[in-house]
Order: C-alpha cells, then structure tokens, then sequence
C-alpha cells in the first residue's frame, strides 16, 4: 500500500523550514490513488499523502471501486492524468465519495481537503475517527 521510493523530507534538516509550495515537473505516484495536488503537479505534502490513503481506503471500502477507475481510462498512460484529475474535481465531491461509506470517511476527507501545505496534521483525531466508528460501534 505504500510505496518509499517516493519519499521525500518534508522539512530541511538543517533549518527545520517546511518545503515550499511549487509546480514540479509530472504526476508523482499512482494517478488511481495520487491526490488532485498531485494531478496538478504541484508539490505534495502530508496532506497529500491523507489524500491517497483517504483514496486507498475508500477503494477497499467499496470493493474496489473509485469513481475514475473505468476502461474508457487507461491508468498506465500519463496524458490520462487530466482526465482523472477533472472527474476527481468536477463530478465526485467528497460527499459522493464517500456515500454508502460510515460517517467517518466524510470526516477524514472534510479535515485532510482543509489542511494547509504546510500545516501538521492531527494524527490522533484522523485515527480516532475511524477508532470510534468501527470500535466503540461494533464493526
């Protein structure tokens, strides 16, 4: 589900400043999981990264299924990315996304799409989200 090769320091080891926001050249990772910040080649952060797992989860959830996922949309051609990336914007907010779906996958969209580039994001209410609805309900 995660792949390192990819990986990249958020923060500059000697300063401790956050990396900056910027155009980079191509689409970084997966186009089926990848977030719309990365459809747009711009450069990710761990907001991005809660976007693919938020994009993992829901394609588990679902059996498989993410709504720009079709054979009309050959995932191995790059080009392919901006049809991708205008379905993911025009037709699937994250309330049609998440339809069908517990409470909590509309949560977790809703707070990772209003974090900041460079904004640190709260592990532990993202984790207990998912921790009080399939835990304390039974799931």
């Amino acid at each position: 589900m995660i792949d390192f090769g990819l990986s990249k320091r958020f923060t500059c080891p000697k300063s401790g400043n956050h990396i900056k926001y910027k155009k980079v050249f191509g689409v970084m990772g997966t186009p089926r999981y990848c977030s719309k910040n990365a459809h747009s080649e711009m450069e990710q952060s761990r907001r991005d990264d809660l976007e693919s797992i938020g994009n993992l989860l829901i394609y588990f959830s679902k059996g498989g299924w993410l709504p720009w996922i079709s054979s009309e949309i050959d995932m191995s051609e790059v080009q392919n990315a901006e049809n991708i990336l205008s379905v993911i914007r025009e037709e699937y907010t994250p309330e049609l996304l998440c339809t069908g779906l517990p409470s909590c996958f509309l949560k977790y969209w809703q707070y990772v799409r209003n974090l900041a580039f460079a904004e640190e994001p709260d592990y532990g209410y993202l984790k207990g989200l998912f921790e009080m609805e399939f835990i304390n309900k039974g799931y």
